[in-house]
């Protein structure tokens, strides 16, 4: 075990303390103070291979944040818990993360977890595909109703469910991805969210027509694909006038 591994160990076990005990103010006690200090000395530029320490010190400063009196320290808490515990966010689902943190969370692991969508969804790894979806799910879970890009996220499910089951075969999937379409397509406000939300779940239609050979499937994919071209053509229609 390396240092920085025992560092994080013995803040756990501190985390653990201050959990048990229901009393914030204890992150500010001065050992358990120097002890994140030194284990912030050990962190790697990356943050790739120091997520496990990154999430005990995000823990820590939420506590800190919790009792520290309003003014600069608290929210240079908050701001240094939300940045240590983002590498755990990419992976949501496999880490416990403060519920009231959840949706900002969302928002700082967004980007990096649809590039690493995109790699699984280019690849063929079913099985890191398979994690990766159930990552997004996470994240989308995580946002906020009424947040702005919450159908673009639920769009991106849609079709992260349809490749899944595209590979896996999994029936589960399939409806996941009609649910989470049906879901993006009612209240998706913008174009653009619209058009993806309508054409994921039109694919997602035309694969269950595939698997069943039933009519009302394939007449609802051609109906939404419909959906899906006109609000495109709209758009290419105004911007030549």
């Amino acid at each position: 075990m390396g240092r920085r591994d025992e560092l994080a160990g013995l803040l756990e076990e501190a985390l653990r303390w201050i959990g048990d005990s229901g009393d914030p103010s204890l992150a500010l006690t001065p050992g358990v103070d120097a002890l994140a200090a030194e284990l912030v000395r050990t962190l790697d530029g990356a943050q790739g291979s120091d997520t496990a320490a990154r999430h005990a010190l995000g823990w820590l400063k939420w506590y800190q944040f919790q009792a520290l009196p309003e003014g600069r320290r608290k929210e240079a808490a908050l701001e240094e818990a939300l940045e240590q515990l983002t590498p755990a966010a990419i992976t949501m689902g496999l880490w416990e993360l403060p519920a009231p943190l959840l949706p900002a969370l969302a928002d700082r692991a967004a980007p990096s977890l649809i590039s690493v969508l995109e790699y699984a969804v280019a690849g063929s790894d079913p099985t890191l595909l398979s994690y990766v979806v159930d990552h997004w799910a996470h994240l989308v879970n995580a946002t906020a109703q009424g947040h702005p890009e919450r159908p673009h996220r639920l769009a991106v499910l849609c079709g992260a469910f349809w490749i899944r089951f595209s590979r896996t075969g999994d029936p589960r999937d399939l409806e996941e991805s009609l649910a989470t379409g049906r879901h993006a397509v009612r209240i998706a406000s913008e174009r653009r969210h619209l058009v993806m939300a309508l054409s994921n779940l039109a694919a997602a239609l035309k694969g269950r027509y595939d698997l069943t050979h039933a009519e009302a499937d394939l007449d609802e994919a051609v109906t939404v694909g419909g959906g899906a071209s006109r609000p495109a053509r709209a758009s290419r229609n105004r911007a030549r006038c």
